[in-house]
Order: C-alpha cells, then structure tokens, then sequence
C-alpha cells in the first residue's frame, strides 16, 4: 500500500454524538504512510477514486451507519462495519445513496432529519453532571 493512493482519517474524533462529521482526511499520495492514530482506507488508482471516498464517508447516509455503533470518541475499524464499500470511480450523494438502497421516501427523511447537515455546527454534548458529595 506504501505505493499506492490511500485516504487517512484519525481513529479518535468527536464524542460519540449520533451522526458527527469527522474531520478532514488527509489525501496521501504514492510513498506517503501514517501511525496508528490514523485508519488508512485503500488502496485507490487515482487521486479522484480518494476525494471521492472521502466525500461518500461525510454523507449523511454513512454517518447514520457509522453512528449506530460510535458511541465514544474511539472511532475503530469496528465502527465501520454497517458502512458498505462503493465503486469510488463516482461520486456517491445521499440521494444516489438512497435509490441504490432502496430506502423509502419515509426513510430518507428520517435520515435527512436526524443527521445534520454538512455545513451545520455539530451540537456540543453536555457535560456529564458530576454526583454530589
């Protein structure tokens, strides 16, 4: 894999809310490597296969899937295991999402209404109230 396209994105991010954006991964191209603070998705072709694995991980379908088994900031391979694997030759949008899994037009709203959107601020979890001595 050391010679190929690869995408990295770290291991820890977030709290464990439902359906949180990871952050930004990181593209690597042909020599590059990482440390186990990373995941490493690949091997890809092309840069193009990379940027569009990247954006199928950030839809709002993905999240749902990833967020049915995150529930801390640990973000292990594990988590990863509802998240079915495309043909990164395109691009995929939830709406492509959508069709290809046959969800229904309920389903899809539920999903478009429970996840937040991209460009949305993530909620900000509440601290966890310390017990009185």
């Amino acid at each position: 894999m050391i010679a190929d396209y690869k995408l990295f994105f770290n291991y820890n991010y977030g709290s464990g809310m439902f359906g949180e954006m990871p952050p930004a991964a990181i593209a690597a191209k042909p020599g590059m490597i990482c440390t186990e603070t990373f995941l490493e998705m690949g091997p890809f072709p092309d840069i193009e296969h990379v940027k569009h694995c990247d954006a199928y991980l950030r839809t709002k379908f993905v999240r749902l899937l990833i967020g049915a088994k995150k529930a801390t900031q640990h973000g292990a391979k594990a988590v990863y295991d509802f998240v079915p694997l495309q043909d990164f030759s395109r691009e995929w949008t939830d709406k492509t999402l959508y069709e290809k899994y046959g969800l229904t037009a309920e389903e899809a709203a539920f999903i478009e209404a429970t996840i937040p959107d991209a460009a949305a601020k993530q909620p900000t979890p509440r601290p966890t109230p310390r017990p009185k001595r």
